[in-house]
Parts: structure tokens; sequence; C-alpha cells
């Protein structure tokens, strides 16, 4: 027997209707919050200052001469920047709605969702992003290399072909990090990825017939706090996704060099605006920065989501 969803409910029925506001189908809590260095700071912006590395030589005999060189370093700078969001309620909603009251306290909680997401996607788009350091007024542009990108038609061995996520790319992706002197021993990986990317990798694994990625993958399944090639693992749908060519930009990082933002604020006003005749406005207010600390600490891997 087929619903019949029709509104025309006869006279003698009656209708009920909800007394309070649901949420629809969102992301509620931010993923990536915690998994960052905070840097506390006055002012707008704060500058980094990196002492770059140093090497030895080995001396060239008895009262040889000194050879010294100038050390160096670089600058890098975070800003912090201001978001805001406003509804407004008419006069007459409190009453004309009845039974079913003005969404007030519902409307600030769903503020608050939207922040969370607001502050995954600045922070995934700040492993990517265009930074500035440099000499004063620290405004030169520094680009992640192509030395921290796993390619999207990379594999190890054979012809390159395009491909979505694979255990290769994310062992590329380790490999690189650990020519950086950074190991997931010494700090914790992580590894940001789309629903899109597990399923690719799961179909993936199937295929090739690896037991050692399949267990690795089971665990993960089962277990998705487990470590997945030794990268912990974020799901977010925040990640970047070129239209044009459905490659997406999957973005692995290091918490002690990857990203650094600053702390969080956000506050909540309520006014009555005599010039829309007095109508209610609930305002939020939120001021976060994010900037790649270092390019050593990010790598990127294109994943193809085409058909």
């Amino acid at each position: 027997m087929a619903l019949n969803t029709s509104l025309e409910v006869p006279e003698h029925y009656q209708r009920t209707f909800a007394k309070n506001w649901d949420h629809e189908v969102q992301q509620r809590i931010s993923r990536l919050r915690g998994k960052f260095t905070v840097k506390e700071f006055e002012g707008k912006e704060h500058v980094f200052s990196d002492l770059d590395d140093v090497e030895f030589s080995e001396d060239a005999g008895r009262l040889s001469r000194s050879n010294p060189t100038e050390w160096t370093g670089k600058k890098r700078k975070i800003v912090k920047r201001n978001f805001d969001v406003q509804k407004l309620f008419d006069k007459n909603d409190a009453e004309f709605l009845g039974m079913l009251n003005e969404p007030e306290s519902e409307l600030i909680q769903a503020m608050g969702f939207a922040w969370d997401r607001k502050v995954d996607e600045l922070s995934i788009l700040a492993a990517s992003a265009t930074a500035f350091g440099g000499a004063d007024p620290f405004d030169t542009p520094i680009t992640l290399p192509s030395t921290q990108q796993v390619a999207v038609n990379y594999v190890p061995t054979g012809s390159p072909a395009n491909s979505g996520l694979t255990p290769e790319k994310i062992i590329r992706a380790r490999t690189i990090f650990a020519k950086n002197e950074i190991f997931p021993s010494d700090d914790e990986l992580f590894l940001v990825v789309s629903p899109d990317d597990l399923e690719d990798l799961t179909t993936y694994v199937k295929s090739a017939g690896n037991d050692v990625w399949a267990s690795m993958v089971a665990a993960y399944e089962k277990d998705p706090s487990e470590k997945l090639f030794q990268f912990t693992v974020i799901q977010s749908n925040r990640l970047t996704l070129a239209t044009g060519t459905d490659i997406e930009t999957v973005v692995a990082f290091s918490k002690r060099h990857g990203i650094v933002v600053a702390p969080e604020k956000m506050r909540t006003e309520i006014d009555i605006l005599p010039e829309k005749k007095h109508a209610k406005m609930i305002s939020c207010y939120a001021q976060y920065g994010a900037v790649r600390r270092q390019e050593k600490g990010v790598v990127e891997i294109f994943c193809d989501q085409s058909p």
C-alpha cells in the first residue's frame, strides 16, 4: 500500500504541530579543533622567527684560517581574522508563532555549529594556502613546494595513472615527512580525508590482494580511533575539490610543525533595531587565525574523484 502524502485531511481529523524547533542534519562539532599548535599573542598579527639549520665542516688543519658565515633565518606571520553572522526576528514573530516559540536559543546553537564548521574549513585551507613572511612588512608569498605533494597519478612503480586515495599515496606522504625528520614516533601525524577517499581506499585494498594493507584498513574500519599507516585519520567534508577536474586535495600534517592557530574568540549579541520596526537581531562575532607553520610539516595528496 502506497503512502498518501496529501495534505487534504478530512475536517473532522486533527493535526498536531511540533512545539520545538529541530536542526537539519549537519556537522555540529569541529573535527580538527585540538589538532594544532595554539599561539597566544596580543594584537592583530604575530611574526614567527625560524633559525636556519647549520652544518659542520672538517677542520682544514693546524692553524688554518677560520671560515665563518653569517647566520640566517626566516620570518612568517599569522593574522587574526574577523567573522560574523546576523539573523532577524520580526517584532510579531513571538505572537504569531503561537505555541511554536521563537527559535532564539536554537538559532544561537546553530551559529555555534556553523562556527565549528568554519574552524575546520579555515584550518584545512591554511595547510595549502599561500603563507606570508620574508622581510618587513612580511608580505613575501610562501607557497607549498611540489616536494611536499603526492601527485594525482603517483605510483611507486609502473606507468603513472590518476587514482583516488591509495595506500601507496599515504605511504609516500609518510616518507616525505620522514625525509624531513618528522617521524610518527616523535610527532603526531594527521590525515584529513573525505568519505569518498575512504571508500576509494577500501575498494583499492580489496582489489589489491595485499593482506597487510587489508588488515590495517580492517582495523581502522572496526575502530576509527586506530591509526592508518601511522596517521590519525580525520574525516571531513571540508576538503578542497577542484570542480573542473574532480581532483580533491587530501591534507596530511604534523601537529608540531604543520599548522599553528590563534585562539578562537566568539561572542553573541541580541539587539532591538528601531530602523527595522523594532525587529530583534541576533549576532554572532568570531575571531580566528591559522597559517602553515613550516612547509616540511604539511603534505598534499591529490586524489581523482571522477567516476
